[in-house]
Order: C-alpha cells, then structure tokens, then sequence
C-alpha cells in the first residue's frame, strides 16, 4: 500500500472526527447533541455548515442542494428556481429551509435527527454528519483552494489541508477502517463489495496529496499561470467530488439491501 503523508493536518478537524465517533456510540440524543456542538479551538462539527457564504458559492454541490430545498415544500415553495433567487446577501439570508437559512440546510437536517419522533438512533446521525457536514465541508475546502489560486488570492494555509484533516482525522494507519474519520468510512462502505478495481481511500488519498502541491505551487506563479493552475486543480477537485460518490452510494445500496428489504421481507 502506498505511503500516505499527514503533513500540515489541521488539528481542530482532526478532534471533529473524533466527536462523530463519539456521536455514534451516544446513548441518548442529549449526549450526541453536545458531541455535535462542542467546539475545538473554534470549530465545531455544527458550524462546519453554518453561515459561510462565500464558500457555498464556490461549491457546485452546494448550489445543486439548495437549489432543490429552496424549491422544495420545507423551503419557499417557488417553482421558478434562480430567476427570483441571488446570492447577496440580503436577498439569500430571506431564503429558508425547515424555518432555517438554506445556507444552515446541513444543521437543519442534523438538528431534527437528535428530535425526530421515531426516535434517536446515533449511527444514523453519525451518518447524516458525515455526509451533510464533513463531506461537504471537504469539498468546499477543495473548491476554495482552486478559486484561490485561481484568482490569485492565496490564502496563508492551505485550505486542502484542512480537507485532508477531514478525510484523515487521527489515523495512523492508512488502512484502518475504525474511527469517525471520512477515510475509515469509505474503507467501511467498501468492505460491502467485492471485485472493486479503484480503492476510492486510497485514490483520494493520492488525489488530496496531489491537490495540495498544486496549492504550494501556485504561489511561485505569475497572475497568468495562476489562472492556469486553479482551473486544473478546479478540473481534479470534480474528480475528487466524483470519487466521494462511491461510498455514498456503497452505503445506500448496502441500507436497502440489509436493512430496507429485510424490514419489507418480515413485514
């Protein structure tokens, strides 16, 4: 297996790795819920998606997601889609989604999982923080840092640094599957399946350790080769974004066939 290097891993993201972990093996919804908004030096798993609009602007997902809430019956009902919508900031702060800004949908959908009426079930609000908050979160690190380069604003850290801290967390072993961190839980998602010829961990691994040289070079270049660069670092993000779909649908596909259809057999 290949080596894999932990350098300049942001050490607030790794302690949110630890808080899923946490979450997942909570015994009452009290319990997670302070999991989920302790903060760490600043940062908390709550506020990974909460408020920061810039950001949202420069993740495509971000926008497809929205795009259906603001649409949606939880949302403001418009079927007219972007032509009524913009993203200043008076006009995208009046946007809502279950009574919340859309730009907090991650947090609204989180919330209600410790107080929906069927009961708390930790693993899956575990789950739902993975996918809503630290897989977005990473992503929109990513993006961040080829739009910096891009546009030649570059940033002091480096903002694929803290989407490797996400992916990685605290493992010391590349190839654990133990933990709260997002590498663990596509390792997890892929044990489901057999005869896969790209490891998705591993690749991504490959692909975040090429994306942050990327950013370290783009400091030496000039305003041209600067443009360049953030687009090709924009094109190898999608791959990344492309890739961290595997194990979303690993998981899905695995839930119905283990959980869904058994509870539809003895039913």
């Amino acid at each position: 297996m290949q080596q894999i290097s932990f350098w300049r891993i942001n050490p607030s993201s790794v302690k949110l790795t630890e808080l899923v972990e946490q979450i997942s093996n909570s015994e009452t919804n009290s319990d997670g819920l302070s999991y989920y908004t302790q903060i760490n030096d600043g940062v908390s798993l709550q506020c990974l998606m909460m408020g920061n609009q810039l950001a949202s602007m420069i993740n495509p997902l971000f926008v497809i997601y929205t795009y259906g809430l603001w649409i949606s019956s939880a949302g403001d009902g418009d079927p007219d889609g972007y032509s009524s919508k913009s993203f200043d900031d008076v006009s995208f702060g009046d946007k809502s989604f279950d009574d919340m800004n859309v730009v907090n949908y991650g947090d609204a959908v989180v919330t209600d999982s410790f107080n929906k009426e069927t009961g708390y079930i930790p693993e899956l609000t575990a789950e739902t923080i993975r996918v809503l908050n630290m897989l977005m979160a990473m992503v929109t690190e990513m993006y961040r840092a080829g739009q910096s380069c891009l546009n030649g604003s570059l940033m002091d850290t480096n903002p694929v640094d803290f989407a490797a801290a996400l992916w990685f967390g605290t493992a010391q072993d590349p190839s654990s599957s133990d933990g709260g961190t997002l590498y663990a839980w596509a390792q997890r998602a892929g044990t489901n399946f057999s005869g896969q010829t790209l490891l998705i961990p591993d690749a991504i691994a490959t692909d975040l350790s090429e994306l942050q040289q990327s950013y370290a070079d783009c400091v030496a270049l000039v305003e041209e080769e600067k443009a360049t660069k953030g687009v090709e670092m924009r094109h190898k993000v999608d791959d990344i974004t492309r890739k961290l779909f595997v194990p979303l649908v690993q998981n899905f596909i695995h839930h119905l066939a283990s959980e869904v259809c058994v509870y539809r057999a003895s039913g």
